[in-house]
């Protein structure tokens, strides 16, 4: 088991259990609710943090800026049906991501975003 931790955030069931099961290896911690997640930062901090852009109550943005602020993790990749330009640019303006990825989500594609994240954090 990879011991670096792991945060998915995303409204769609299917997703977070899909990559749970995928990663089945990995230290992974779901949330379907960007508020709970928040809420689990104020304690945890996580190596990667995977996030849904378009949730309910709090999206990935803000759920971002809020984690950065806290330091709570060192690597974001934003999974999103809604990946336009402007969208992306301004995660990447605030650095609150590294890697996109446009849904549906790929899980191989997944796989190897995660894998290049873990090379880069370990060195």
């Amino acid at each position: 088991m990879d011991n670096r931790k792991i945060m998915v955030v995303d409204d769609e069931a299917i997703i977070l259990f899909s990559v749970e099961a995928f990663f089945d290896t990995y230290n992974i911690t779901t949330f379907s609710n960007a508020k709970a997640a928040l809420a689990d930062l104020d304690k945890n901090t996580y190596d990667i943090i995977i996030v849904d852009y378009k949730m309910p109550g709090l999206d990935g943005f803000d759920l971002l800026v809020a984690a950065k602020k806290k330091n709570a993790y060192k690597h974001g990749i934003l999974v999103t049906a809604y990946a336009d330009k402007k969208l992306v640019d301004e995660f990447y303006k605030h650095k609150l991501i590294n890697d996109v990825l446009e849904k549906p989500l790929a899980l191989d594609d997944l796989q190897v975003v995660v894998d290049n994240a873990l090379k880069k954090l370990n060195k």
